[in-house]
């Protein structure tokens, strides 16, 4: 049974959160909010969005392990970002000391977030490093390139919502350019690419999935234009969420708006290994980090709460093993907390957000060990 630790109104509608892997600075976790105002509603023209990135400090009185220990969070500081927010991904090494948080805005802009610390304090400030990315449509999605594979000036890809894939490099100077591609469209006409991933073992091999349902490769060391694979048969709505396995190279999880978690080969995409029905539209999958726990696969299932899914070692079955269903709207956003002692947990510690109640909740789950190993 999972427990709920703490909750926090974000007024806004929030929809995504994200727990921070530099070393030093796990104890932080952020929640990104997007709001639409309706020119209809407040008389204004065109409709405008704003949002916020909120900085909460999570602590834990055993430093070895989250199991029965009191868990307490904090809401540090709130930033107003320069419009909505529908991603946020951060670098998993440090830069010049401090982490770096990507946020893909609605303005279509690119922003650089650094976290920093400060009189003992860790604080949240805008970097100063923004790239006008797509000015005739939003920025829906961001990966950085370097989640196993160091990479001191990495890149981070975009995508967006004219069906458009970017993919910027990270220079002294700020971001420059590397690469831009109509990537999507639906008989011709534009349409939202939600979700573009780089895969964590081969940085210029990147995966993208869109409204038109269709799920495509490519690779930045070829022409972009071209994919180096594509399939419109698995789903038969938008795909939305995308990510590699840090641990195990083979392996990528794939979400979609119809329900199906597919976890594929990527060395042979014509067909998924297995998929499960998750029972609600999958915005956000996170595998868990720590490799004695692999197998474990966080989704965040939009009408159908979140839930832990656990790949068989056979790569042939899924099983649920936990569920967290006390939010009350879309779950949109979710992650694990990175602190080591919530890694090394039975019941690791869960950070998740949903979009209409405007709700960041903080949870655990006890899950057993995988016996089929």
């Amino acid at each position: 049974m999972a427990t709920t630790l703490a909750t926090f109104d974000t007024v806004e509608t929030a929809d995504c959160v994200e727990s921070c892997p530099v070393s030093g600075f796990e104890s932080s976790m952020v929640v990104a909010t997007y709001q639409l105002h309706e020119a209809v509603q407040n008389g204004e023209f065109p409709n405008r969005r704003s949002g916020t990135l909120q900085h909460y400090q999570l602590g834990c009185n055993d430093a070895t392990t989250t199991d029965g220990a009191v868990v307490s969070v904090r809401k540090m500081e709130e930033t107003t970002t320069s419009s909505g927010i529908f991603d946020i991904k951060w670098n998993t090494e440090a830069m010049n000391g401090k982490a770096m948080l990507g946020a893909a805005t609605a303005s279509g802009l690119l922003e650089l977030y650094e976290l920093v610390l400060e009189n003992n304090l860790q604080t949240l400030r805008h970097s100063g490093l923004t790239a006008d990315a797509e000015a005739e449509s939003m920025c829906l999605s961001l990966d950085w390139n370097n989640r196993v594979l160091s990479n001191a000036q990495p890149s981070i890809c975009v995508s967006h919502s004219n069906g458009s894939l970017s993919v910027w490099n990270i220079a002294s100077q700020g971001f420059i350019r590397r690469a831009e591609w109509r990537a999507h469209d639906l008989y011709g006409a534009p349409i939202e690419a939600w979700i573009a991933a780089f895969s964590c073992h081969d940085p210029n091999v990147l995966l993208s999935g869109a409204d038109d349902a269709v799920l495509k490769g490519w690779d930045l060391r070829a022409d972009s234009a071209a994919s180096t694979f594509k399939n419109a048969k698995q789903f038969s709505m938008g795909i939305c969420s995308i990510q590699f396995h840090t641990h195990d190279e083979r392996l990528v999880a794939v979400g979609s708006f119809d329900g199906q978690v597919a976890i594929w080969d990527h060395r042979n995409m014509t067909r998924p290994l297995v998929v499960y029905e998750a029972g609600g539209g999958i915005w956000r999958l996170k595998w868990h980090p720590e490799v004695a726990r692999k197998e474990l696969l966080l989704a965040a299932c939009m009408d159908n709460g979140f839930q832990v899914l656990e790949l068989a070692a056979s790569d042939a079955q899924v099983n649920k093993v936990a569920s967290y269903t006390n939010h009350k709207s879309l779950a949109y956003g979710v992650d694990w907390w990175l602190h080591p002692a919530s890694l090394q947990a039975s019941a690791p510690v869960v950070g998740s957000v949903s979009f209409y109640d405007h709700a960041f909740h903080i949870w655990r789950s006890s899950i057993a060990a995988r016996t089929d190993c």
